[in-house]
C-alpha cells in the first residue's frame, strides 16, 4: 500500500509493475496523476530543490557526472500546466560544455 502525497489516499499498483522498477515509491495515486483529482490543501508534494536557484555550471557537473559526455542536453518546465515556461538546450563535445 501507499500514500499519495497529493489528495492523502491509499492506493496499490499491480505487481508487474512494481517488479519493472526495483525499489522505486509512488507518490501519486493514478487519479492524480492523470489530473482527475484536486489537491488537497493539507497534502502538497515536496518542493524541488532547484526551482528557485540557478545552478553554476561547477555545480551541475559536480552533481550530475554520469551518462553520455557529447551531445545536446534539454530540459524545460512550466508554471502550471498550461501555463508559462521556459526550456534550455546545452551542446557538450568530450564532456565539454560548448554552448
Amino acid at each position: 500500500m501507499f500514500t499519495c502525497e497529493t489528495c492523502g489516499k491509499s492506493f496499490e499498483l499491480r505487481k508487474d509493475i512494481l517488479d519493472r522498477y526495483p525499489g522505486w515509491v509512488p507518490k501519486q495515486c493514478l487519479d492524480c496523476r492523470n489530473g482527475n483529482e484536486t489537491k488537497s490543501p493539507a497534502k502538497t508534494p515536496a518542493a524541488s530543490v532547484t526551482k528557485n536557484r540557478d545552478l553554476t555550471t561547477a555545480e551541475v557537473l559536480s552533481r550530475f557526472s554520469d551518462g553520455p559526455d557529447t551531445g545536446v542536453f534539454t530540459d524545460g518546465a512550466t508554471e502550471g500546466n498550461p501555463g508559462p515556461g521556459g526550456w534550455g538546450a546545452v551542446l557538450v563535445a568530450d564532456g565539454r560544455v560548448v554552448a
